[in-house]
């Protein structure tokens, strides 16, 4: 296994095997996980539920990292229902029901602009309440 011509490398070749037996040991208790799948299958999502569920959490930045996505889900939601909502008002037999009302109708074009863009704005108390105020319209609430 060592070479007999070089004390100095067979000195070292024993310490990294020392090491490596080492670090075996201390890995042993390890459960290690192998995720696979094809692009947007859910890989980072299951990462992210285990390290949530089995260890620290995520940090501050983690976290803050999130708020754009979370800024998105809910303008393009509200786009979704509201651009639903007009065109079940267009097409469908029992359109009455799809109107939007007028209290809505701005807030809901203004809304579907903002889920339209690639840039969101922050999510402000006065954009939370119009975005409730779209929510609770009845034509938004059949479209659901």
């Amino acid at each position: 296994r060592y070479r007999d011509s070089d004390p100095e490398e067979n000195a070292q070749a024993a310490v990294i095997e020392r090491r490596i037996e080492s670090e075996t040991k201390a890995e042993k208790h390890i459960q290690k996980l192998l995720l696979l799948g094809a692009g947007e299958s859910g890989k980072s999502t299951i990462f992210k539920q285990i390290k949530l569920l089995f260890q620290t959490g995520f940090d501050e930045a983690e976290l803050r990292s999130y708020t754009p996505v979370i800024f998105a889900n809910v303008y393009q939601t509200i786009k979704v229902l509201h651009d639903g909502a007009k065109e079940l008002a267009q097409n469908d037999l029992n359109s009455a029901k799809y109107v939007i009302s007028d209290e809505s109708k701005d807030i809901g074009e203004k809304l579907s602009e903002i889920g339209s863009r690639l840039d969101y704005p922050h999510l402000t108390k006065d954009l939370a309440k119009e975005i409730e105020t779209l929510w609770e319209d009845a034509a938004i609430q059949v479209a659901d």
